[in-house]
């Protein structure tokens, strides 16, 4: 089979037509049964239309035409007949304005199919992905999927095969299983999961998202969208900041834009001695982070309010003055012009508030500084975690609103060496 099966349900199917010859970019295909079989490489072009042969006396032409919601898996389907229109919903498992080469089976009902059929190479009529006898073994699901997800254009093809496969038998990672569990044979059940877990991944929706869970900082976050995914970059700022206090200080901090709880768990399982107050402006995020706290046994020390914050702050801080040794955040920081360019795992699927920054990207950075006089202890500071042109836009704007009282301290660099973290201050020490 040259690519993974994608199975589209249809409520109904051409009637007027004994038998069909279906042809997609040329390429025909036999209809047997109730079932039409699309064995399909290049791309799936719908725009162009589906020519439908019928019997001798009998010739009919669909033009079908695709809406895609991004928010929604069930795409809708407009099929055009002539002197009719009919509309279908049809599920879909993966995106099919990409380029890619597979096999498709448009299934009308649980008749099963003729015997010519059946032997379409690769086909698995109830889901997307190889069958048993392509891929017997772990190792072997990793190498189809891997192919596939590279054809696909899906990034990071092979880390992403190893890490569905290992989550898919129980495990975090391929590595921990031995050498004897890699050549062991998959059960069907196994290959089914497998199969519906990486073809959500054609979908290119987050590895992360998949799995459910990801590891930061010693810590196994649940993870779930449109909560945004903690990166790795970010263990570098919670670093940073125990490397400035101690175990033994009473500290209370704040988290402006917690997510799914990374930075301000990560601290409370550090910092025996802390309390956290976390704002974030989705529920979705404020839901998973407690989630995320009870799991880790931290929630006792952690207050979370669902909150935007703005130039005028939110009720939950207002009254606040002198309350924290830190302000923390990871804030959104794209600017406007630049979402288009993200890749789809995080434009489609990620909150657009947890990522977008405004027209220069400092719109919530701005409203962190210009209220700190309002919740920080004198000489408490402020850890940034921005874009790499940030830390100088930042002097900039304190330059031109000394009254907010906040001194840009220093800048740390990421893993790539860039100016990723920045150090502010409010007051004098």
């Amino acid at each position: 089979m040259i690519g993974p099966l994608k199975l589209f349900t249809l409520n109904s199917v051409i009637s007027n037509c004994k038998r069909t010859i279906v042809y997609i970019d040329s390429l025909p295909v036999t209809r047997c049964s109730k079932r039409l079989h699309f064995n399909i490489k290049g791309c799936w072009r719908w725009m162009h239309g589906i020519s439908c042969q019928g019997n001798d006396s009998s010739t009919e032409i669909l033009h079908s035409k695709v809406r895609l919601p991004l928010y929604s898996q069930n795409k809708i389907y407009e099929l055009k007949k002539i002197h009719q229109n009919v509309k279908r919903y049809i599920r879909t498992p993966t995106c099919i304005t990409q380029t890619f080469s597979t096999s498709v089976t448009l299934q009308n009902d649980e008749e099963e199919c003729s015997t010519q059929s059946s032997k379409i190479p690769g086909t698995n009529p109830e889901q997307g992905g190889p069958t048993l006898s392509e891929c017997c073994s772990p190792q072997a699901a990793v190498c189809w999927w891997s192919a596939s997800f590279s054809e696909g254009g899906v990034p990071e093809a092979e880390i992403s095969a190893k890490f569905i496969v290992a989550h898919a038998l129980g495990y975090k990672q391929l590595h921990e299983l031995t050498s004897s569990r890699l050549a062991k044979p998959l059960t069907q059940a196994e290959l089914d999961l497998i199969n519906r877990l990486c073809t959500k991944r054609m979908q290119r929706i987050p590895v992360q998202y998949i799995v459910g869970d990801w590891d930061f900082h010693d810590l196994t976050l649940l993870v779930r969208p449109p909560v945004f995914i903690p990166r790795p970059e970010t263990e570098m700022l919670v670093d940073i900041i125990l490397g400035h206090y101690s175990e033994e200080e009473e500290l209370h901090f704040l988290e402006i834009g917690c997510g799914c709880g990374a930075i301000t768990l990560s601290l409370l399982f550090e910092l025996p001695l802390a309390h956290v107050t976390a704002v974030d402006c989705s529920e979705e995020a404020v839901l998973l982070m407690l989630e995320n706290a009870k799991r880790l046994g931290v929630q006792a020390r952690l207050t979370v309010h669902c909150a935007t914050v703005t130039s005028d702050l939110p009720e939950c801080l207002k009254g606040k003055r002198d309350s924290f040794d830190a302000i923390i955040s990871n804030p959104p920081y794209i600017a406007t012009q630049d979402m288009q360019q993200l890749q789809p795992e995080i434009k489609l699927y990620e909150d657009f508030r947890a990522l977008c920054g405004g027209a220069d990207g400092m719109a919530l950075i701005k409203d962190i500084l210009w209220n700190s006089h309002l919740l920080l202890k004198t000489g408490g500071f402020i850890w940034l975690e921005t874009d790499s042109r940030h830390p100088e836009a930042i002097k900039a704007w304190l330059d031109s609103n000394l009254g907010t009282g906040v001194e840009f301290l220093r800048t740390f660099q990421d893993y790539h060496y860039r100016p990723r973290f920045s150090q502010l201050r409010y007051g004098p020490c």
